[in-house]
């Protein structure tokens, strides 16, 4: 079955995109104050960093239903529902680890290509500064993510939630306190450090930040079923070994109710699975 869940059922999630102001700010910050070429270069690297944390999303079954794009990352919000800690924290690291990939690949190609440098040079730039910005552990970037996941089943997520609020009023104020120094001490005064610092204190007070963004697919298709809307059963046979969580994630469909018949590597039945079960056998975890 090589089509995705999202690719083959009927109804998908509408997606809506959000631009932040601040990103579109920053956006004709850079186009004053730099080349047009780095500016493209910059919102490619946001783009992919982006895109991995969806397929990392994806892959582990969960559906988008709005982007927020903003500056220095964007968001990719899902509705409300139980995520789990193994997949929260790849989901997270996925952006990062994405662009510290490009980061590398342009090293590389310096290295083999000499004559590339001037290339790519602003499109590795933007890998790198989207690489460190993000892995801090700040609110909403993805560091803060990956923080909060690993204290959540230690029921200190609340905890260090606030904790990090507390670090993002405190970078503000370092960041904030160095653009007035680059107002009055240097010749050239540094926009980009206010617009960080805004960002920094804006999300401080974001309190939707850490509702859970990662609606899973088996909570989105539940069966209206009456007389006039009967639905076939289909069963599916997967190994034991498999992962389950993404194989049936795979399968499951608005257009039939869904069985699965779990087989040893002897073929031997060891559980049988329905789809009122999916969402309650997975909330143990990944």
């Amino acid at each position: 079955m090589n089509k995705t869940l999202f690719s083959k059922c009927k109804h998908k999630p509408n997606i809506n995109y959000i631009l932040h102001p601040l990103f579109a700010l920053t956006i004709v910050y850079y186009a004053i104050c730099y080349s047009p070429f780095f500016v493209c270069s910059f919102i490619l690297a946001l783009l992919l960093h982006e895109y991995a944390h969806y397929r990392c999303a994806k892959h582990y079954g969960y559906a988008l239903n709005k982007f927020s794009l903003m500056p220095f990352g964007a968001r990719l919000n899902l509705e409300k529902s139980i995520i789990h800690k193994k997949a929260e924290c790849l989901i997270s690291i996925s952006g990062p680890l994405c662009n510290l990939i490009c980061f590398i690949l342009c090293l590389s190609m310096w290295w083999l290509f000499p004559e590339s440098y001037s290339y790519t040079l602003p499109f590795a730039e933007s890998n790198l500064m989207l690489f460190l910005f993000n892995i801090l552990p700040l609110l909403p970037l993805d560091g803060s993510r990956f923080t909060l996941a690993l204290f959540s089943n230690l029921n200190l997520r609340k905890k260090v939630f606030y904790a990090l609020k507390t670090l993002n009023i405190v970078f503000f104020i370092c960041l904030f306190a160095s653009f007035i120094f680059s107002i009055f001490c240097l010749n050239e005064v540094n926009f980009n450090l206010l617009a960080i610092s805004l960002f920094i204190l804006l999300s401080a007070f974001d309190e939707h930040f850490d509702s859970a963004h990662y609606t899973h697919a088996l909570s989105l298709y539940n069966l209206n079923l009456t007389k006039q809307n009967a639905v076939p059963v289909k069963f599916f046979c997967i190994r034991e070994s498999n992962n389950m969580l993404i194989s049936i994630s795979k399968i499951i469909s608005q257009n039939y109710y869904s069985a699965v018949i779990v087989l040893d590597d002897k073929n031997q039945i060891v559980n049988i699975i329905y789809q009122s079960e999916f969402e309650s056998y997975f909330s143990g975890g990944v």
